[in-house]
């Protein structure tokens, strides 16, 4: 019996919605290094476009952005986009505020600061299920 292939990644497609170029930029680096293609946007109104353009497989959004609150910005994503992984990354620790997130539409919330190689393992974990389930 083989082993089943291991997906090509190249071909997922995730959006990082982070207003802090470090964090941004180790993510979109992370990822792309990890075989994904990534893209990055700095706001929720350019992210709302991007997902316009292009089909993406997955979306990590911090919630403190600068022109919406990703609050909102999750929950216009999930009624677009039902099958569409989402992914919280914030600086909100508060037990209301993950209940608020898992509610607004979220999948997965990881407070910052966190482990990519954690967060690489989750999105293996929801990815696989998607892939599973489609």
């Amino acid at each position: 019996m083989g082993t089943p292939a291991a997906p090509d990644r190249s071909r997922l497609h995730i959006l990082v919605v982070e207003d802090d170029d470090t964090i941004g930029r180790h993510l979109e680096t992370g990822l792309r290094v990890n075989g994904y293609a990534p893209a990055w946007s700095r706001t929720g109104a350019s992210a709302l476009a991007e997902t316009d353009r292009t089909a993406y497989d997955a979306v990590l959004l911090d919630l403190g952005l600068p022109d919406l609150d990703g609050l909102d910005l999750a929950r216009t994503l999930r009624a677009r986009f039902p099958d569409l992984l989402i992914v919280v990354l914030t600086a909100r620790t508060d037990d209301i505020d993950v209940i608020a997130g898992l509610d607004a539409g979220a999948d997965d919330y990881l407070v910052k600061p966190f482990s990519l190689t954690v967060l690489l393992a989750r999105l293996r974990a929801h990815l696989r299920r998607q892939t599973s389930t489609s």
